[in-house]
C-alpha cells in the first residue's frame, strides 16, 4: 500500500511539472510568436502595399505616355498637312518666305525630353510585349530632331531672305536715284537722235513705277523687274556709250540677278521643307502600327479591376526586406 501510495504521489509530481512546463513552454511561444507573426504581417502588408503602389505608379505612367501619344498624334496630323498652304502662300509671291506659325507639337518634346524614358521602359516590361514601348521613343526622339531642324532650315532661311531683301530695297532706291538723275541729263547723252522716243518711253516706264509704288501693296515687288528693270535695260540697249546709262543698265541687271537668286532659293527652301514633312510623315506611318499594344493594354485597364494585389511575397521578398532593414 505504501509503495503504491508512494507512487501515485511520484506520478502527480511528474504530471504537475509536465503541465507546468508546458505552460512555460506555451507562454514563450506565445511572447516570441504572436510579435513573430505580427511583424511578420506587418511585412507581408509592406510589400503588398510595395506591390500595389508600384503596380499603380506603372500604370499611372503608361496611362500618361498614351495621352502624350495621342496628343501627339492630333498635332502631327496638323504638321504633315502644312505644306498646302506653304505653297498657296509661296505661289502668291515667291520673293517671300511663307510663315509657319504652327509650333512644334509639345507632347513630342514631352516624350522625347522630359519624362525620363527608362522608367516608362521598365513600367511596361511585365505588362507590353516585345519592344513596342521602345519604338515608340525612338520614333518620337526622331520627330523631335527633325521638327527642330526643320524650324532650324526654315528660321535660317527665312532670315536669309529676308536680309536679301533688306539688300535689294536699298539697291532699288539707289536705282530709282540714278533713274532721275539720268533722266535730268537725258537731252545731254549721245542717243543717236532718238532723244524724244526715248525720253517718253522712259518717263512712262517711272511713271508705272511709282503708281504701282503708291499701292502699297507689298507682293507688288514682284513685278519690278518686269515693270521696269527688263524694259529699262532694253530701252537703252544701244547707249551702253553713255557712262551713266551702261551704269543704270548694269544696275538694273544687278536687281534682276538678286531677285532671282531670292526665287531660286526660296523655292529650294520650300523643296527641302517638303522633303524632311516627306520624311516625317513614311517615319510615321511606318513605325505607327507599333503605337497599338501600348493603347490596347490603356483599354484593358478599363475593363479589369487592378486595385489590389492579394498574392502572399515570396520568402525571398520577405528575407530581402528584413536584410534592408538591417543595413
Amino acid at each position: 500500500m505504501n509503495i503504491i501510495f508512494q507512487f501515485g504521489e511520484f506520478a502527480a509530481a511528474e504530471e504537475s511539472k509536465f503541465w507546468d512546463y508546458f505552460f512555460q513552454f506555451l507562454t514563450v511561444i506565445t511572447a516570441v510568436g504572436v510579435p513573430l507573426y505580427i511583424y511578420w504581417r506587418g511585412q507581408v502588408d509592406q510589400i503588398k502595399n510595395e506591390r500595389q503602389r508600384k503596380s499603380e505608379l506603372e500604370e499611372s505612367r503608361l496611362k500618361y505616355l498614351q495621352f502624350l501619344v495621342n496628343d501627339a498624334v492630333l498635332s502631327l496630323g496638323t504638321t504633315f498637312e502644312i505644306m498646302p498652304g506653304i505653297y498657296t502662300e509661296h505661289a502668291k509671291d515667291p520673293l517671300e518666305i511663307p510663315s509657319i506659325t504652327e509650333k512644334p507639337p509639345v507632347s513630342i518634346q514631352r516624350i522625347a525630353n522630359k519624362i525620363t524614358q527608362e522608367d516608362y521602359y521598365h513600367a511596361s516590361i511585365n505588362r507590353i510585349p516585345g519592344d513596342d514601348i521602345s519604338n515608340i521613343f525612338i520614333l518620337f526622339d526622331f520627330l523631335d530632331n527633325s521638327l527642330i531642324e526643320f524650324q532650324k532650315h526654315h528660321n535660317k532661311v527665312a532670315s536669309d531672305t529676308e536680309r536679301l531683301r533688306v539688300e535689294q530695297a536699298g539697291a532699288m532706291n539707289e536705282f530709282v536715284n540714278q533713274c532721275k538723275e539720268v533722266r535730268r541729263n537725258l537731252a545731254k547723252y549721245d542717243l543717236k537722235g532718238r532723244h524724244e522716243d526715248i525720253s517718253t518711253k522712259f518717263n512712262s516706264l517711272l511713271n508705272r513705277f511709282w503708281a504701282l509704288m503708291d499701292r502699297k501693296d507689298r507682293h507688288d515687288h514682284q513685278r519690278i523687274p518686269n515693270l521696269l528693270l527688263y524694259p529699262i535695260r532694253e530701252l537703252f540697249e544701244e547707249f551702253d556709250h553713255v557712262n551713266e546709262i551702261a551704269s543704270l543698265r548694269l544696275e538694273a541687271q544687278n536687281l534682276i540677278n538678286r531677285q532671282i537668286l531670292i526665287v531660286h532659293q526660296n523655292k529650294t527652301h520650300i523643296s527641302a521643307l517638303h522633303s524632311m514633312i516627306s520624311e516625317m510623315h513614311n517615319a510615321y506611318n511606318s513605325e505607327s502600327p507599333k503605337l497599338v499594344p501600348l493603347k490596347e493594354y490603356i483599354e484593358t485597364l478599363k475593363s479589369v479591376d487592378t486595385r489590389r494585389l492579394d498574392v502572399l511575397p515570396t520568402w525571398r521578398e520577405l528575407w530581402l526586406m528584413i536584410i534592408n532593414k538591417v543595413k
